[in-house]
């Protein structure tokens, strides 16, 4: 709803938002800015490195070399793109950002620091890699997309705004959906879960519940809850750790099949 209003407010006013608030332009986006790039050229040798460590994943290996050579080509490569769309992304749109009351049916979105006016899709892209499991997706495949492509256009139309929907077909939906997937690729992988290197005490004593990252910290959730425990329980890091890696693994392969 909140892209949709974004776009309704491009329309109608005669300022546009990245004029309004020009930190938005997406050219700003924290990650690739001079002091952040060395970590997201990190993040991405460390993806690779992991995905080297895997015996059986390195087809998985060639596809990601092939898609993440430079993160600098990949963020050029979203900004400068033709979108069937834009409107304003959130930026981190992992699942513990959204908030839910249940009582009220109230929600809230929180941790805007990464916003920006861009590509419709590439908030889609990012919940659904970093925030669901690999049995939802084969499971349910594409039913985010569709459910987000009828959220947008209804409420689109009851701003009888919509003419702005004439070029969002699910299959124009789904091709633009595919073409954001490098950038999620790319900022799903995480330093501290992949990187390769020993169990300390440091490790051993941490909670996950600490040091929760948009990796599967839901999967650890489902784990806990299947073994029959509480939520609240501490999960061994090196577990949680697994857990992760595991995931990350996962939307990989999904992502470049």
């Amino acid at each position: 709803e909140f892209h949709a209003l974004s776009m309704a407010f491009n329309e109608i006013s005669d300022t546009k938002l990245e004029e309004i608030f020009p930190i938005l332009d997406p050219k700003g986006l924290i990650w690739f800015q001079d002091d952040m790039l060395p970590f997201i050229n990190a993040m991405n040798v460390i993806s690779k490195a992991f995905l080297k460590s895997l015996p059986n994943e390195q087809e998985t290996l060639r596809r990601f070399e092939k898609v993440a050579m430079d993160p600098m080509d990949i963020f050029n490569d979203e900004i400068s793109r033709k979108a069937y769309f834009d409107c304003l992304q959130h930026g981190d749109s992992w699942h513990n950002n959204f908030l839910f009351e249940k009582k009220s049916h109230k929600s809230a979105i929180i941790d805007w620091q990464l916003s920006y006016y861009g590509n419709g899709l590439s908030d889609l892209s990012y919940l659904i890699y970093s925030s669901t499991s690999k049995f939802t997706r084969l499971e349910q495949p594409n039913f985010l997309v569709h459910s987000y492509l009828n959220v947008l256009t209804s409420t689109l139309t009851k701003l009888e705004l919509s003419n702005i929907c004439i070029n969002l077909s699910v299959d124009n939906f789904l091709n633009e959906f595919k073409k954001s997937l490098p950038l999620t690729l790319l900022l799903c992988g995480n330093i501290e879960d992949l990187t390769l290197r020993e169990y300390g005490d440091k490790d051993k004593k941490d909670s996950t519940l600490k040091r929760k990252t948009s990796i599967a910290s839901n999967m650890e959730m489902i784990y806990l809850h299947q073994q029959g425990r509480t939520l609240m329980i501490r999960m061994d890091q090196k577990k949680a750790r697994s857990i992760r890696r595991k995931h990350y693994l996962d939307l990989c392969k999904d992502i470049l099949k």
